[in-house]
Formats: C-alpha cells, sequence, structure tokens
C-alpha cells in the first residue's frame, strides 16, 4: 500500500510538473509569465471577477494575483471589454454590429461579415474551406481593409490582413498591421488571434483535419508607444525587469 501509495503521488508530482512547464512554454510567446494563464482563463470566462474571486479560483496567494493583475492591466487587458471583443467571433449575427457607437469595425465583424457591392462576406468561412479542400493551400487569406467604407473614415483598421497555411500538419497565422499601439493594444491583439486560431483549429477538426497550432507570424510596419504610455511603459518595463 505505501508503494502504491509513493508511486501515485510521484506521478501527480510529475503531471504538475508537466503543467506547469506547459504553460510556462505557452505564455512565453506572449511574454508573460505561467500565473497568468489562468487569470485571463477565468476573467475570459466569468467576464468579471473580485480579486478574491480569482485568488480562489486560481488557488494562488493574494499577492501573487495582485502582481498579475497590475501587469495584465497596465498593458491594456482588461477582462470584460476583452472577453467581449473576442467572444464577438461567435456571434453569427455579427452583420448588425456595424452600427454599434463604441467600435467603427471590429477585427470579427471584417472577418466575418465583410460588406462589399451589397453583398456580405464570411471570410472565415472561406478560410476553412479552402484549408480544407486543398493541402498547403495560400489562397486562405481575410482582408480587413475595405476601400469601398475606409476611404470614407478617419479611424481605419490597424490589422489590414490575415493569411492561414497548413504545413507539416501545424497551423499558422500570418498577420499585418500598419500601424500597432505595441503597449496599449498588442496583447489584446494576440490573444484575438491566438482565439482565432483556436476557433478555425476546431472548425477543422470538425471536418476531420487535425493539426496543431504552430504560432503567429505578427508584422507591424509601425510599432510604437504614445507619449501619454511612456511613463508607465517605463515604470512597467523596470518592473518586469526586476522580477
Amino acid at each position: 500500500m505505501e508503494e502504491r501509495f509513493e508511486t501515485f503521488t510521484a506521478l501527480i508530482a510529475s503531471i504538475n510538473h508537466g503543467i506547469r512547464k506547459l504553460k510556462t512554454e505557452i505564455m512565453a510567446e506572449f511574454d508573460l509569465k505561467s500565473t497568468h494563464l489562468y487569470c485571463l482563463y477565468y476573467l475570459y470566462k466569468s467576464g468579471s471577477l473580485t480579486a478574491k474571486e480569482l485568488c480562489d479560483m486560481c488557488a494562488e496567494d493574494k499577492a501573487l494575483i495582485s502582481r498579475s493583475i497590475k501587469l495584465l492591466e497596465h498593458y491594456g487587458i482588461k477582462g470584460i471589454a476583452l472577453a467581449e471583443y473576442v467572444k464577438s467571433l461567435d456571434n453569427d449575427n455579427i452583420v448588425h454590429l456595424t452600427s454599434r457607437d463604441d467600435f467603427v469595425y471590429t477585427y470579427p465583424n471584417r472577418i466575418k461579415s465583410q460588406f462589399m457591392n451589397g453583398v456580405y462576406s464570411n471570410q472565415l468561412r472561406t478560410i476553412i474551406n479552402r484549408l480544407s479542400t486543398c493541402d498547403g493551400t495560400n489562397r486562405a487569406v481575410a482582408t480587413i481593409y475595405n476601400p469601398l467604407l475606409d476611404e470614407r473614415i478617419n479611424d481605419i483598421p490597424c490589422l489590414q490582413w490575415i493569411q492561414c497555411t497548413i504545413r507539416n500538419d501545424k497551423f499558422r497565422i500570418h498577420c499585418m498591421f500598419r500601424s500597432n499601439d505595441i503597449y496599449g493594444a498588442w496583447y489584446s491583439n494576440m490573444l484575438f488571434l491566438t482565439y482565432l486560431a483556436f476557433e478555425i483549429i476546431e472548425m477543422l477538426e470538425e471536418r476531420n483535419i487535425f493539426v496543431t497550432f504552430d504560432g503567429i507570424e505578427y508584422h507591424s510596419t509601425s510599432a510604437h508607444i504614445y507619449k501619454k504610455d511612456i511613463d508607465d511603459a517605463i515604470k512597467l518595463f523596470k518592473e518586469v525587469g526586476a522580477a
């Protein structure tokens, strides 16, 4: 009995170590730490949580969660707003969001209901069809910029286009930003693109096409930090560097 117990506890410890290692590797791609993963997950799932509720769900001490929240807020990641924005990708009636006052456009809106010449185009559906019918295709793309709409407004999309590729059963998203607020928006953009990637992977699995996520090729022709954020950015970099 004692030997079985020792074996059991050793296996549990090994599994826990493997999970921590996996969390660290995944979050390192976003320059975040493993503790941030559960914070983002539960904020996304619940929408709004107090610090105490987040501590209980993440099973972490208050000081650690407090530092995590502070870091995520510095990066402009707001739980409720980001969750609503990202989850709008799942909205089948997203075409009706074009008249919302809080967003001139949204990336999910442009991907799923691009409007040109009186016709709505679901570019996500086209991406899935092309990835599933042509092995190694380079045509699984979506255009965010719409000249018929954007030539009349000043607040045009920063994200211009995305391309999805599958090579050796590995799925990757390539994207191009004409302008990118590295301090205030980069992390939110990465979270949205990651969510989009897993959404596409799930849709491919429904067609019996199984791939692994191979990351995001993120290109920006003008990456910047606004003057209003410089002091906060310098403070954050010092805190992260000292951590």
